[in-house]
């Protein structure tokens, strides 16, 4: 029957996180950035020709706006595309799933780390863990790399050593971090459960590891998965002095445990920080009742095998590396996602240690209870109430999610027929992607373009943003306006006067 409670509670837990994670879907984020569509319109190509949107046949390195991308993301979106279309909602719910089988895969993990209560709070964390819920909500890589390490450690602690390694190597496919992060922590967590492992085992599995990584390791010894490094996001691309590189990586590095990024804001509005996707303004990257948590759950530490510490270590230690190495100074939520692993994990044992401290004092113990599931309910609420009502307003213009390529596609649609061509603004990044993503066969006369094309010769349909119109507006005949969710206009669509 105790069993039986536990399970009941961890599907109630489960349902939350999938409904926290699928609710208003397909309009929250607001917009829909690039990378989104590039990965649902290769899907789609997928699915369609076998090619992606450069014409190869099943590419291992699919490339985007120029630079080669993993294909974990890119291959595992076409089930959903082929069920659900090709649609912000059919792009994003492979990762609300992997999200949420993440939370039943992750209290398995922490149940072989530590034990069974634990594992049930660390769940319920997670399911309700604002960073975890971001990423789970984009059609990105970043969910794709937290959820297959997750998978990859459940099934290494649960003795599944072989299944363990392929999913390991699955992972280093996921997300650019994984491609550094991965090998070093398959190497320490072999190392830190030695004395489980026959040398037969170690030897096999991280054998088998290696050959899985063998087209990794080819694309970046040849240069291929470095493109992205190279184009200035890489630490090396803006600093070679070696005192000045070991200083901005310590800083980028230490960041990631500041209480700003950690309580207060998370990524956005941290100084240098211009991107307003990846947090809700006013809350950090955990909530702040964890605070106490956390520093309960390093005095529980001293209860659970010393393997417990040592994984937790390593998952701290690594989890910056990702956004620190790059060449930003300010922490980054995406790249640095695996924190999301050991922080739930940690606060998870500190609800259990305070318990444990108070549970023969009846009146204290139903206090804590009762106190604490107040907090955490009301910091839930809290957050889902910003995230929902007033995180789309600041978050559409072009430093969050580009809204406005559905609307504009939509209307050239619409009148498609009356014009020899129909120019989207420029100013996305890489806004070719939408033609294809929006109207993949419908919008022929659709093209990237601003005044710099006007020929009074043709018919001209324009979409821009008021900035770009360096007209009087007396020459124009404006045909729609769209305004972003702060009902700031975002862009015109226009034609000339004759």
């Amino acid at each position: 029957m105790k069993e039986k409670r536990f399970v009941m509670v961890l599907l109630l837990i489960g349902t939350l996180g999938f409904f926290l994670r699928v609710y208003n879907l397909e309009n929250n984020p607001i917009g829909f950035f690039c990378d989104e569509a590039f990965f649902g319109y290769n899907a789609y190509s997928l699915l369609t020709t076998w090619r992606d949107e450069n014409g190869v046949i099943l590419p291992f390195f699919p490339k985007t706006f120029g630079e080669p991308r993993l294909p974990v993301p890119f291959y595992m979106m076409v089930p959903a595309i082929a069920i659900f279309g090709l649609n912000e909602f059919g792009a994003r719910i492979t990762s609300v799933i992997l999200g949420t089988l993440s939370i039943f895969f992750f209290y398995f993990m922490v149940k072989q780390l530590t034990n069974q209560k634990v594992a049930i709070f660390s769940s319920l964390l997670l399911s309700v863990s604002g960073w975890h819920i971001h990423f789970s909500r984009q059609a990105t890589e970043n969910i794709f790399f937290s959820s297959f390490l997750i998978f990859s450690l459940t099934l290494f602690l649960s003795k599944y050593y072989f299944w363990s390694i392929l999913c390991f190597a699955v992972t280093l496919y996921t997300y650019s971090p994984a491609m550094l992060v991965v090998p070093i922590f398959v190497f320490l967590i072999h190392l830190s459960y030695k004395k489980y492992l026959t040398k037969e085992v170690l030897l096999k599995g991280l054998l088998i590891f290696l050959v899985l990584a063998l087209p990794l390791f080819y694309g970046i010894a040849s240069g291929i998965m470095l493109a992205r490094w190279k184009n200035g996001v890489g630490i090396t691309t803006i600093e070679q002095d070696p005192v000045r590189l070991a200083k901005r990586f310590t800083k980028g590095y230490l960041n990631h445990f500041s209480l700003d990024f950690l309580f207060r804001q998370g990524d956005i509005d941290f100084p240098g920080q211009a991107v307003k996707r990846y947090s809700v303004r006013g809350f950090g990257q955990l909530y702040w009742f964890q605070l106490p948590l956390l520093l309960a759950g390093v005095v529980s530490l001293r209860r659970f095998p010393s393997e417990t510490a040592k994984t937790l270590f390593i998952l701290f230690a690594l989890y910056p590396l990702g956004s620190s190495l790059t060449s930003n100074v300010e922490p980054w939520a995406s790249r640095s996602i695996m924190g999301i692993i050991p922080f739930q994990i940690l606060s998870g044992c500190g609800i259990w240690q305070i318990y444990e401290w108070v549970k023969n004092n009846r009146m204290l113990k139903y206090m804590y209870l009762a106190a604490g599931g107040l907090i955490i309910l009301a910091s839930i609420v809290l957050y889902q109430y910003k995230f929902h009502q007033e995180y789309p307003k600041y978050s559409a213009d072009f430093w969050g999610w580009q809204y406005g390529p559905k609307e504009i596609i939509s209307y050239f649609e619409s009148v498609h027929d009356n014009y020899d061509d129909l120019f989207i603004s420029g100013a996305f990044n890489s806004p070719y992607i939408f033609i294809k993503f929006y109207s993949p066969s419908d919008c022929q006369r659709c093209q990237v373009g601003g005044l710099e094309k006007l020929d009074y010769a043709r018919r001209q349909l324009f979409a821009l943003r008021p900035e770009e119109i360096k007209l009087d507006y007396s020459r124009i005949n404006i045909h729609k306006i769209i305004n972003y969710p702060n009902e700031d206009i975002a862009f015109i669509i226009f034609d000339l006067k004759k």
